[in-house]
């Protein structure tokens, strides 16, 4: 399971200094079904569920994929159950014996005050892992919020937490943390600054409105 041969085959790392000749057709199924919620006279359409598929031919199958034609199935779901309560899954596979596969599943509620839970389930192999996340974004007022997540890996018997204080100035947010990870025994600590115009994605899902398919617990299973 070679993560930089994922991202060549997928065409998600394109350096001229990484990828020398690559052919690959990418297809893509963008499904999304709609529906009106609310009270007579303030509804507004939704979409309470969306499924995506992907798949990439690689006609020159010997050079490029291992000599197989097709190759990095995956797929992105996501059902809406309420305005504030969503579950989603996730993943990719290599159609061939021994090829990696990624599954996750998780279950996101958040609260009109932008209050947000995750909790979900990660697989990884053949790296044997099998974790359990969670996380809570909680925001303290209008400019500070506070986020902490963890995840427990019961396949490579591992763990890691994070807490990480945030605060949404006009231009940038910026971040102060700590963090344990099991793996190597260490503690760290993290600064992070980010301009607003950024996609708002893990920590910073706590200072904006945002669908509840687009909050991202903000971990890593390595």
């Amino acid at each position: 399971f070679n993560p930089q041969n994922y991202a060549l085959r997928r065409l998600v790392d394109d350096r001229t200094e990484s990828l020398d000749t690559i052919e690959v057709l990418q297809m893509a199924l963008r499904q999304r079904w709609q529906t009106k919620r609310g009270v007579p006279g303030d509804e507004h359409v939704v979409d309470w569920m969306t499924f995506n598929i992907d798949a990439s031919l690689f006609p020159q199958s010997n050079r490029d994929n291992y000599g197989h034609t097709f190759g990095i199935l995956e797929y992105d779901w996501t059902w809406n159950i309420g305005d504030r309560t969503a579950l989603t899954s996730s993943g990719w596979a290599e159609p061939f014996n021994g090829g990696p596969r990624v599954f996750n599943f998780g279950g996101v509620i958040s609260r009109p005050d932008t209050t947000a839970f995750y909790l979900g389930y990660s697989q990884i192999d053949p790296l044997n892992s099998k974790a359990v996340i969670a996380s809570i974004i909680y925001p303290l007022s209008a400019k500070y919020a506070l986020s902490a997540s963890t995840v427990w890996d019961f396949g490579n018997h591992i763990s890691s937490y994070s807490l990480f204080l945030s605060r949404m100035g006009t231009d940038v947010m910026v971040s102060f943390g700590l963090n344990y990870n099991s793996t190597v025994n260490t503690f760290g600590i993290a600064f992070e600054i980010m301009p607003n115009l950024a996609r708002p994605i893990g920590r910073s899902a706590a200072m904006f409105p945002m669908p509840l398919m687009n909050i991202d617990p903000g971990v890593n299973v390595k």
